[in-house]
């Protein structure tokens, strides 16, 4: 057995030991932090599956109510930002569980790919209390625990984290998935998010003026902030790494809207 397999057993028990499932989703990017392959697998293990669009302050409301209708035709779907407003957050998705699932004693798991904000949700639920580390059955699997969250609900302490199954770098990059120093592409991540972001947006957050490609926005880029090369020409490379980075942590706004 490869590791790979060893991974994805363990993502199928623990999805098997729960009752509720959270996938949590980029708002920015929904469809493509999806895993659709594990939601077609939770589903035939008859489990209950909520959406969790996380990082909503970095999308329009209008836009977020789009996703919100669009993808509740398939699962339960709600909108927050795990890091803000961790009780309202807490009592909707208590309401939204408790529409899906009758259970007595409900078992969470959190799944996602990297990056998408698993543990602040995680963070969130236990709204800065000191989770307690014992498991409710006598003699269960060693490694994996169970956080007592409330009388009723428990989280499953164990790894969430879904692999990407694509070897595209630009779109690694672009989801946040491969650090910045291991992108060779890096121009053409460039390339990628000028076609995602106005230009007009572009150049308000760099100063610059109008550019006409990648190769023009990171020279002017390169110019506004001094990264140039002893010879005086900007440092593309390095630019370029600087504007990515921007990307990934968040200081370049960008959304998806529902096909």
């Amino acid at each position: 057995m490869t590791k790979m397999d060893k991974f994805w057993n363990v993502i199928y028990r623990n999805i098997r030991e729960s009752n509720v499932i959270l996938e949590v989703l980029d708002a920015r990017n929904p469809l493509g932090t999806r895993h659709q392959d594990l939601e077609e697998y939770i589903k035939r293990q008859s489990k209950t599956l909520i959406l969790i669009l996380n990082k909503s302050d970095l999308v329009p409301v209008d836009v977020l109510k789009q996703w919100k209708a669009y993808l509740e035709s398939e699962f339960p779907t709600i909108f927050m930002s795990a890091t803000r407003n961790a009780r309202k957050n807490w009592d909707l998705l208590k309401r939204t569980i408790k529409k899906s699932c009758t259970d007595d004693e409900i078992y969470l798991l959190v799944i996602g790919y990297p990056n998408v904000g698993k543990s602040s949700l995680i963070n969130c639920l236990f709204r800065g209390k000191k989770s307690v580390q014992v498991s409710p059955e006598a003699g269960h699997t060693r490694g994996k625990q169970y956080l007592r969250l409330s009388a009723k609900f428990w989280v499953i302490d164990t790894p969430g984290v879904i692999h990407y199954d694509e070897d595209d770098e630009v779109n690694l990059a672009l989801k946040n998935a491969m650090r910045v120093e291991n992108v060779k592409d890096i121009l053409g991540v460039v390339e990628r998010i000028l076609e995602l972001v106005p230009s007009e947006t572009l150049r308000k957050i760099y100063s610059i003026d109008q550019f006409s490609d990648a190769e023009e926005f990171l020279e002017l880029v390169g110019r506004a902030q001094g990264k140039l090369k002893k010879s005086g020409i900007p440092d593309i490379e390095q630019v370029g790494k600087i504007v990515v980075r921007d990307w990934q942590r968040n200081k370049i706004p960008y959304y998806m809207r529902p096909p």
